[in-house]
């Protein structure tokens, strides 16, 4: 029976639509761990937003996320609270993120190749003391369990999304639309650091550069050459490289005086199989390029005698 829910495209709609001014509201979640060994994360947020980007969002462990009118901070790592710049947008993810409910999840239910086809009509369920509807989508092909999503009657937001099946729960415990917030709720009085927006500038030049770096890469493959810049220095000429070749490779070059940039400690070379690494110096240069298995002691000085600026 329906109870007289509306039809699942049009309730798909209503999340698309600004459905309310401003909303406080609180929300519990569960995400269960990535094999039978880990442990489940729970945890709860807090959050206030004013349509259409102002965001205050509190976890367990404090203010996590501020989006005001003089810009947006973040909780990073161990770190205090950092100021990004004006423009900055923060995409939080995770099942405690309260965006994705009131802002975010419409475009996964009508994607095709995810939850978007209701298994039948709609029911009526009352979350955080709100009367919504409540739908079960059915499992994409790449996906075990339906899902269940219960939506706000008055706004169309999104008050739970469960998967009782896996063990998990986003759900609101608390909704207020229409509220007024206080003066300040968007801003911080406490002491922010930069050092995190620094970075994020500092690795925007680099890749701006990576971009106009003439690369030397080999022109010739036994089948074919393509390569893709993943990494690199503009300013000693160190870089790394996919090449995409039968099988892929990874090349990669550092001043032979020198080592490779700290950084790369954890990314060279990256996890596609290569089960060996030919090294060789050349031009005060040290080259490595990681490959599937060795390649032919002639195929290999074909290869390296291709690389050009």
């Amino acid at each position: 029976m329906s109870d007289g829910a509306p039809p699942w495209n049009h309730v798909v709609g209503r999340m698309a639509a600004v459905g309310c001014r401003t909303a406080r509201g609180e929300l519990r979640f569960r995400e269960p761990g990535g094999s039978p060994d880990d442990d489940a994360t729970e945890g709860t947020t807090r959050f206030w937003h004013a349509a259409p980007h102002l965001w205050r969002i509190e976890d367990d462990d404090g203010v996590r996320y501020v989006r005001g009118p003089d810009g947006t901070l973040v909780r990073s790592g161990g770190r205090a609270m950092q100021r990004l710049s004006r423009n900055a947008v923060v995409h939080l993810g995770g099942p405690g993120d309260p965006t994705l409910l009131l802002t975010g999840a419409v475009e996964r239910f009508t994607d095709r190749d995810d939850f978007s086809v209701p298994l039948g009509p709609g029911r009526a369920v009352v979350v955080a003391g709100r009367r919504a509807w409540e739908y079960v989508l059915a499992p994409p092909p790449h996906k075990r369990h339906p899902l269940r999503i219960a939506v706000d009657d008055e706004t169309g937001t999104v008050l739970r999304m469960a998967v009782p099946e896996a063990g998990a729960l986003v759900e609101m415990t608390a909704f207020e639309p229409d509220i007024e917030i206080p003066d300040g709720t968007f801003g911080r009085d406490g002491p922010v650091g930069t050092d995190l927006a620094a970075e994020i500038a500092a690795d925007d030049e680099r890749r701006r550069a990576l971009s106009e770096m003439r690369v030397p890469v080999p022109r010739w493959w036994p089948d074919g050459v393509a390569r893709q810049v993943l990494d690199g220095d503009p300013a000693t000429g160190a870089f790394s490289a996919t090449l995409q070749v039968p099988g892929w490779a990874e090349i990669a070059r550092w001043p032979a005086d020198g080592e490779p940039p700290p950084h790369w400690l954890d990314r060279w070379p990256s996890a596609h199989g290569h089960g060996h690494v030919h090294r060789w110096d050349a031009d005060g240069w040290h080259w490595e390029l990681a490959v599937p298995g060795p390649l032919p002691d002639a195929d290999l000085a074909r290869v390296v005698a291709s690389i050009g600026d």
